[in-house]
């Protein structure tokens, strides 16, 4: 699971925790031999898509934190960086596996619609075209390789939160 540390992620691996799922995170520092973890590096495009190989699943949550500052030029690069280039990133290291996981599962965001004002959206609703609307497109579309490879992908949009795939 990518984000693992994150709010979604937490609460996420008390729950599958507590249904007996045991859950690898991916971390960015080399994790320790007794460390059950999988190293990758946005920022270096590095990741070791070896100890990927025969996860029933995985869970694709990181991205930059949205809250606490200014979205600066330097914050809205890499709020963007951070969900496109992970998602390549992981996406095309599962496309390379021998053994597949069955189910990925990549998060997005409601931003996708931009402001919708008082109407309602779903995720047959258009696609807004603000900064936020932007980065899920961003962050949606390099799924497609482990969406190809996969037995099941989704990208959740209009809730922000991971779905169950089908």
């Amino acid at each position: 699971m990518s984000g693992a540390s994150g709010l979604l992620g937490q609460l996420l691996t008390k729950h599958l925790s507590a249904a007996g799922h045991s859950i690898v995170p991916l971390v960015r520092h080399k994790p320790k031999a007794d460390e059950q973890a999988v190293y990758w590096s946005i920022k270096n495009n590095e990741i070791d898509a070896a100890a990927l190989e025969g996860f029933d699943a995985v869970i694709h949550l990181a991205g930059e934190n949205l809250v606490g500052e200014r979205w600066s030029d330097d914050k809205k690069r890499a709020i963007m960086d951070s969900r496109k280039c992970g998602t390549e990133l992981l996406a095309n290291a599962l496309a390379g596996l021998t053994e597949k996981p069955a189910v990925f599962i990549s998060a997005s965001a409601v931003g996708i619609y931009g402001d919708t004002k008082d109407n309602w959206a779903d995720e047959d609703s258009t696609p807004g075209n603000d900064f936020l609307a932007e980065v899920c497109k961003a962050w949606e579309s390099p799924t497609e390789p482990a969406r190809a490879s996969a037995s099941s992908t989704h990208a959740s949009a209009s809730s922000g939160q991971p779905k169950a795939a089908h």
